[in-house]
Order: structure tokens, then C-alpha cells, then sequence
């Protein structure tokens, strides 16, 4: 019985320095799944996830939220950043799958086949893209939750966290996907916030690159 309770607690403790450690763990194989891709636009990918990561961090100063009062950190909780990065994460990995090229401009793809003209066919692209998302979201829940797990954030912390990283990846991966912001303008009513919208979106001139995202010419 000792020993099967020592391996127990050792599994326990195997587990708990995963879970604390997870979040840095999925921003690196994130940022090295989609930076595969060899595009310019990986630097605006990578520039975003610290953009929305100073930013939470901005807002906690500005709003100055205690932690809960089990936390061992003495640092502000809301909104909680490591629900928005890895919420920023997860938007972003899945809007590039729903664009239908995430897996097709994989760099990996085209060194196991030996070919730089080779690409997945529509349908295992489609698949791949979006076990590739599925997976990223999985973890990046996992993250959350262990947020509340380990005390780190309350609820409402995490909540404002994935609002704020959802907001975020959906405004900065628009910037830079001219299709998918011009079927979205599509389903609006030409009214004036409509207009004001395509005007400073659309405006710049996109050249198609990568993995389904564009970049600036």
C-alpha cells in the first residue's frame, strides 16, 4: 500500500508541474506549429500573442484586481493573461483553420514529402486544419482551468481573460485576412458603422501568402 500511495503522489506531483507549466508549453508549440509556415506573417502571429499578452497585463495594472486570497502571487488577477494569450491562441489557430490553409502551408508537409510543390488535398487539409485547432483549443482549456485550479484566478478573472483574448485574436487576425473580413462585411447592413468598418480594413492591398493569411505589399 505504501508503495502503490508513493507512486500515486508521485503521478499527483508529475501532473501538478505539468499543469503549471502548460501555458508556456503551449505558446512555444503553437507559435513552432504555425511559424512552420516560414511567412511574414508568423511575425505578425507571434507579434500579436505579446501584444495581447502586455495587454492583459496593461489592464491589470489599470484595474487592479487581488487575486484570490489562496494565491501565492502578489501581482494583480484581473483579467487573468494566461486566459488571454492562450485564448488568443485558440481563435486564431481555428480562424486559420476555418480559412481552409493551415495544414496545406505547413513547411513540415513539404519536407516529409520531399517536394516543394507538394500540397494536402481540400479534404485532408480540412481534417488536419482543424485537428490542429481542436487540439489547441483543448489545451488551451486546460490552461484556463488550471488557472482556477491552482487558486491563480477567480472565475470572473478567467472569464474577462478569454473575452478579452477572443476580442483580440478576432480584431488582429481581421486586419490581415481580407477574406474572411469581407464575407463577415458581407452579412452587415450598409449602414454607416458597416462603411466606417470597410474603409479601415479593407483599404490596404493584400497579396495571399502562407497559410491562408495575407500580407502587405
Amino acid at each position: 500500500m505504501n508503495g502503490k500511495s508513493y507512486k500515486l503522489r508521485e503521478l499527483h506531483g508529475v501532473c501538478t508541474f505539468c499543469l503549471e507549466n502548460i501555458a508556456p508549453i503551449t505558446i512555444a508549440l503553437t507559435v513552432l506549429l504555425i511559424g512552420s509556415a516560414r511567412s511574414v506573417q508568423t511575425v505578425y502571429f507571434t507579434a500579436g500573442m505579446y501584444v495581447c499578452g502586455f495587454g492583459a497585463k496593461a489592464l491589470q495594472r489599470c484595474l487592479r484586481q487581488a487575486r484570490p486570497k489562496a494565491s501565492n502571487k502578489s501581482s494583480y488577477g484581473m483579467p487573468s493573461a494566461h486566459s488571454s494569450t492562450v485564448c488568443y491562441l485558440a481563435v486564431y489557430t481555428t480562424l486559420c483553420a476555418a480559412s481552409g490553409e493551415l495544414a496545406g502551408g505547413l513547411a513540415g508537409w513539404k519536407l516529409l514529402s520531399g517536394n516543394p510543390e507538394f500540397e494536402l488535398k481540400s479534404e485532408a487539409r480540412m481534417t488536419t486544419s482543424w485537428f490542429i485547432a481542436f487540439v489547441v483549443s483543448g489545451v488551451a482549456s486546460s490552461v484556463c482551468w488550471s488557472r482556477y485550479y491552482f487558486s491563480h484566478h477567480t472565475p470572473v478573472q478567467i472569464g474577462a481573460g478569454l473575452i478579452y483574448g477572443f476580442c483580440f485574436a478576432t480584431i488582429w487576425f481581421g486586419l490581415c485576412h481580407q477574406s474572411t473580413i469581407s464575407l463577415l462585411l458581407q452579412t452587415l447592413p450598409a449602414n454607416s458603422i458597416a462603411s466606417f468598418t470597410k474603409l479601415f480594413l479593407i483599404t490596404p492591398s493584400f497579396q495571399s501568402s502562407g497559410f491562408g493569411i495575407v500580407s502587405y505589399h
